[in-house]
């Protein structure tokens, strides 16, 4: 996915879940610390979000960071990439 995408995707899930919650924008500003024209932003995918803002925006909505994310197109392993992994991990 590249970056655009998962911006405005994100910011789409931010709005959604802003307006379920029955916030405005300037609630939603005043809960996180942030200007109007930030949460603006956001909504809009118009700039990154790092990770605390998210974790703020999160909270202040009741929901879930994962709630807010675009879905992955893969699943995620629990099993680490490099396969070499499992014989240094191993304790025989």
């Amino acid at each position: 996915m590249k970056e655009q995408d998962f911006m405005r995707i994100l910011g789409s899930n931010i709005r959604a879940s802003r307006i379920s919650a029955g916030m405005t924008q300037g609630d939603l500003a005043r809960a996180i610390g942030r200007s109007l024209a930030s949460v603006s932003k956001y909504e809009r995918g118009g700039c990154a979000i790092d990770s605390y803002t998210l974790c703020n925006i999160a909270d202040a909505l009741m929901v879930t960071t994962n709630q807010l994310l675009p879905a992955r197109e893969r699943p995620v392993s629990d099993t680490p990439a490099d396969s070499s992994w499992n014989i240094i991990s191993r304790h025989d």
